[in-house]
């Protein structure tokens, strides 16, 4: 019930705020340029020219529902609202535990933490490709879980689906995001396997790695799925290849004001800011789970059930190194998102729901994590419904919406007057086209905000009146 209300306010709001700039208009208006065009291999914002930013996975999530109810915001951001359903999904394969919590299994509980986060709630319906990564980083850490703690010594292929599922989520990570859900998985997996060695013995644990998994075949397995993109993407737009590797993976983690291409944005911040991140968008579960471990402590002898089957110290290290993994991956970058701790959230989920499950027997534990559950889903109806407004700085919309007729945009346009304008919008970015424009006093003109001023006296001379003004922009129509 609880975990269906999340979900129901999630979809409920997904079409009830204007596409935001600068990732979400973009993303989506690239969708819908592969619909527009025909070209699903290449990811274009403008037609013509290549975005080499990321691969097509999540933009394929968008297009779909576009392809059957048409562009919307609502279409735009279902495609990651399913990859977030299914990321909370892969959390049923957990193994499970023979205790309930008030009657729910413990793979529910964590979908409701999951979900009911400020991260997992806003990248659940944001149009970005971090839930698409997610999906497969998820399926291969809980696969390999899956695998690790079934092996008796007997051969991978005749245990059951899991060793080879752990290839098909790094093969879903390179179709989504690139090489970093590969590095990500690596990190936490490497974190297990260093505390595993000092505890078992180095050649018990690389022997029982080795077993766990078909590194071989499973390595062809995930060429046979990735490579055939990458290869036609470097055919149809030669130079992809070089600057997807070095650009995306390299000097966007090294170099804090890296842009990148033409679409680029940097999003520079203090070294180590991603924990500050990781705190206050995992809010209001980390205070209750910072509660629940202190209770814990200071009741030793509590009677509160095991919820561990397979070796409580293990899975315990387990989820908290793929929990820190993000985190400590990026303390050293300065071009950072808050959802790039996305891939540690279910780790996060499950060990929270471990917590909730050991307090399921006390006295207001079930209205505690009620309480939890619902408030950011919760919050964040009441903002879109109340104030819809307040969305529409980071967005063109609501400009297009007040004026009709061509606007052109000097020097850059963002993408929002991209997907809402159309053919309505147009851009010159040249001295000479812009001078051109000034002069010719036709139509509407839009300029930054920052740049207003120093063309204030050429606007004034020429004749233009300023009509409409967003966070970013100014619109000018000539007198």
């Amino acid at each position: 019930m609880l975990l269906g209300v999340v979900i129901a306010l999630r979809l409920a709001t997904l079409g009830l705020y204007p596409l935001t700039d600068t990732t979400e208009a973009r993303y989506a208006e690239m969708a819908r340029k592969m619909l527009e065009t025909g070209n699903w291999l290449t990811p274009m914002f403008d037609v013509g020219v290549p975005f080499w930013g990321k691969p097509p996975l999540s933009f394929w999530l968008s297009a779909l529902p576009m392809w059957l109810g048409g562009a919307s915001e609502f279409t735009a951001r279902l495609g990651p609202l399913v990859a977030g359903l299914a990321t909370m999904a892969l959390l049923w394969c957990w193994p499970k535990t023979p205790e309930f919590i008030a009657g729910v299994a413990r793979p529910v509980c964590a979908a409701i933490v999951f979900m009911s986060t400020p991260l997992g709630f806003i990248a659940s319906g944001a149009v970005m490709t971090d839930m698409a990564m997610a999906v497969g980083t998820t399926l291969s850490m809980v696969a390999f879980w899956r695998a690790w703690a079934a092996d008796a010594g007997e051969r991978t292929s005749q245990r059951s689906m899991w060793p080879w599922l752990f290839f098909v989520g790094q093969s879903i990570g390179l179709m989504a995001k690139g090489p970093v859900a590969v590095v990500l998985t690596g990190v936490a997996l490497t974190l297990f396997l260093l505390v595993c060695a000092w505890r078992d013995g180095f050649i018990p644990t690389v022997l029982k790695l080795w077993r766990t998994l078909p590194w071989l075949r499973g390595l062809l397995l995930t060429a046979l799925l990735v490579a055939p993109w990458y290869i036609l993407a470097e055919q149809a737009t030669p130079g992809f290849l070089r600057y997807f590797i070095v650009g995306e993976h390299w000097y966007r983690f090294t170099q804090s004001g890296w842009k990148g291409d033409l679409y680029g944005v940097a999003h520079a911040q203090p070294k180590g800011r991603i924990w500050l991140l990781a705190l206050a968008f995992t809010l209001p579960w980390t205070l209750v789970a910072v509660g629940w471990m202190a209770r814990r402590n200071k009741s030793p002898s509590s009677t509160a059930p095991n919820n561990v089957p397979i070796g409580a110290h293990s899975e315990r290290t387990y989820l908290l190194c793929w929990m820190l993994a993000p985190g400590l991956f990026f303390t050293v970058s300065g071009n950072i998102l808050f959802t790039y701790v996305l891939p540690g959230l279910p780790a996060f989920a499950l060990l929270v729901a471990g917590l909730w499950q050991a307090h399921a027997h006390r006295r207001g534990t079930r209205t505690v994590a009620t309480l939890a559950a619902l408030l950011t889903p919760v919050a964040f109806a009441g903002v879109v419904l109340f104030n819809p407004g307040l969305a529409a700085p980071f967005s063109e919309l609501a400009t297009l919406q007040k004026l009709t007729g061509q606007i052109i945009y000097l020097y850059e346009r963002p993408a929002s007057a991209v997907f809402y304008g159309r053919e309505r919008t147009g851009m010159v970015k040249a001295p000479d086209a812009v001078h051109a424009t000034l002069t010719a006093r036709m139509g509407l003109i839009a300029l930054p905000v920052r740049q207003v001023a120093e063309l204030q006296t050429p606007l004034t001379v020429q004749g233009w009146t300023e009509v409409a003004r967003s966070k970013e922009f100014v619109v000018f129509a000539a007198k």
